[in-house]
């Protein structure tokens, strides 16, 4: 586990001090596709509807790693969002840690999928990893709003060689709440849907896996699709036609992307991880990418 020193902590709140916490998109660019360049590389993203014109959004960012959180508003301005972060969490004998309380298997640990979870916590993955952390907002009074990793952490049975790229959690609250992903092998050839089901306290891989093409990642679920379609988003390297797509379906070409949500008025937010494109100076920024929900109608 790796600690933050006193120092670290200081020279880190110095190094964010002048960081804006708000943004807009106004109200005249809300009927077409706004890219947002972002400062960080991002993979998974999920969103929750706090109110009839509110939402929000929590972004895994890959390197740091940490989670980007935005409350959003839909007001007379247009889009507003208020953007704070989860850098380092209380583990639970006192220490302050960076996200994740040990090294994965290789030294580095990355941010993979984020969801929101049960009883207000997050659901944090790293790695391709199957294993999901659970950070709940600190009780103890601390300067930080996120807490302890006090409910531990399990993985999902995958099938063997299995590494998971998204991640969406369902119905949290549910007696029985399920997780749907996007898996392949570690060759990265054969991609598939999978879904998961917490029954009594263990979770339990369904059948009848789904066959994706290759470079599809996700995961989202659009509040005015009925029939509660997984939405996904094609990576750069994907070899037919990019865009958004409603299971195996092209609903929006041209936009690349890692992760998808929805907000509650149908509008999808799509994260792209820059990184890895074919550029000569390693990449290009991380966007977060804004479609409007009259270009997604199933």
């Amino acid at each position: 586990m790796t600690q933050m020193s006193e120092a670290y902590k200081r020279a880190m709140a110095k190094s964010y001090a002048n960081q804006k916490t708000t943004f807009a998109i106004n109200h005249d660019r809300l009927g077409k596709v706004v890219e947002i360049p972002l400062g960080f590389q991002p993979l998974g993203i999920a969103s929750r509807r706090l109110s009839d014109n509110q939402d929000e959004i929590a972004i895994a960012a890959y390197f740091e790693p940490a989670i980007c959180l935005a409350r959003i508003a839909r007001g007379h301005i247009g889009l507003q969002f208020e953007v704070e972060w989860i850098r380092g969490i209380h583990y639970e004998d006192g220490a302050t840690i960076r996200l994740f309380p040990d090294l994965a298997a290789g030294g580095a640990n990355r941010a993979q999928t984020v969801n929101f979870g049960w009883n207000g916590c997050l659901l944090v993955s790293r790695n391709c990893e199957s294993r999901f952390f659970i950070i709940f907002p600190s009780l103890h009074g601390t300067p930080e709003k996120w807490g302890s990793w006090n409910h531990g952490s399990f993985a999902l049975p995958v099938s063997d060689g299995n590494i998971i790229h998204s991640a969406l959690l369902v119905n949290p609250d549910a007696e029985q709440p399920t997780i749907i992903t996007v898996e392949s092998g570690t060759d990265l050839e054969s991609w598939s849907l999978g879904r998961y089901e917490r029954i009594m306290n263990r979770w339990q891989r369904l059948e009848g896996r789904r066959s994706l093409p290759p470079y599809v990642y996700g995961i989202g679920q659009n509040p005015r699709d009925f029939r509660e379609e997984s939405w996904l988003v094609t990576d750069y390297r994907f070899e037919g036609p990019p865009g958004v797509m409603r299971g195996t379906t092209l609903v929006l070409p041209g936009v690349y992307g890692n992760g998808i949500c929805f907000l509650s008025d149908g509008s999808a937010l799509v994260t792209r991880y820059g990184h890895g494109h074919p550029c000569a100076f390693n990449g290009v920024p991380g966007a977060l990418i804004y479609i409007p929900s009259e270009l997604l109608k199933p």
